[in-house]
């Protein structure tokens, strides 16, 4: 099976991340997985319990696809997936609609971009590597963890 994926499904799993940001209480793995549609069964993980939580080697089950992912708890709330390179493109990315006030914004480190967006008072961003249309990542992020979501994830 091909692992592209096609611009739909970035919509929807973009989506799915910002009713996961959403949820009350502490960001972790294993909670969100099913939401995301990752399948965690083999992945790796660092910082588990902390601010910050890495993963590696999660399968995305709508794709077949291995991607890794980070979820911070603090002082804003972000998860963030990523995919190996050149394994999504489209090189129409910019004409999708993933959510109101979509802007692009250059990269700081070289010649891609990020597409912009709200998604339901969440900020969200598909990362493209520039020219050749290689979808990087997606993530999302709350605006304001506010004062008590912050610490919620410490133990």
């Amino acid at each position: 099976m091909d692992a592209v994926l096609r611009a739909f499904d970035l919509r929807a799993l973009l989506t799915s991340m910002t009713q996961a940001l959403q949820r009350p209480g502490p960001l972790d793995w294993l909670q969100i997985a099913p939401t995301l549609g990752l399948d965690i069964g083999n992945a790796h993980f660092a910082g588990v319990a902390k601010p910050l939580s890495a993963m590696t080697g999660a399968r995305l089950i709508d794709g077949n696809l291995i991607v890794g992912g980070a979820i911070f708890q603090e002082p804003i709330r972000e998860i963030a997936l990523m995919f190996p390179d050149g394994a999504i493109r489209d090189a129409d990315i910019v004409a999708i609609h993933f959510g109101s006030d979509q802007r692009i914004e250059p990269s700081r480190a070289g010649d891609g971009y990020a597409i912009v967006c709200e998604i339901g008072g969440v900020e969200g961003f598909v990362l493209v590597s520039g020219p050749d249309a290689a979808i990087q990542g997606l993530m999302v992020r709350s605006h304001d963890a506010g004062p008590a979501k912050r610490g919620a994830g410490r133990l």
